[in-house]
This record gives structure tokens, C-alpha cells and sequence, in this order.
């Protein structure tokens, strides 16, 4: 799961941070739905970026491992018809 915020930055405005539930700190969101640097002039494009950055996120994150399969596992699966 992945949180955002809003922060005032000193550069533009506004910049989106977002934070993973594994990890403690907030980092910058970027363009490659990454890391990297972002300023915005306005909240409403802050907001926009982030909805942005969450598609981009969700469209690259690798699946989740729901059984680790062991050689018996795939003998059987090999077997059946």
C-alpha cells in the first residue's frame, strides 16, 4: 500500500511525497512512477500528479509470491492431465 502527501516545497509550491508500507520515509514521487523530484504551482496539480503517479505505480508492481513452489509440488502439477 502506498500513501501520498502534499508538502509545501521551497522551490514552486507544492511537491507530492509518498511513502510505502515497508518504508519508514516519506521520498519525492517522480515521473518514471519512481523517485525523483517533482514542484507543482498548485495543490490541484499536486493532487493531479499523484493520481498520475499512482497508476504508474500500480501498473508496474511485480505480483506477490503466493506459494513458494517446492520439485514435489511441480511433480504433481507435471502429472495431471
Amino acid at each position: 500500500m502506498i500513501r501520498y502527501r502534499i508538502v509545501r516545497d521551497t522551490v514552486s509550491g507544492y511537491e507530492v511525497q509518498f511513502k510505502r508500507r515497508w518504508w519508514p520515509f516519506w521520498r519525492q514521487c517522480g515521473d518514471d512512477g519512481r523517485c525523483g523530484i517533482n514542484t507543482h504551482r498548485t495543490i490541484e496539480a499536486a493532487e493531479m500528479f499523484a493520481a498520475a503517479h499512482r497508476l504508474q505505480t500500480q501498473q508496474k508492481r511485480p505480483p506477490y509470491v503466493v506459494k513458494n513452489l517446492t520439485r514435489s509440488d511441480l511433480n504433481k502439477l507435471e502429472q495431471q492431465p
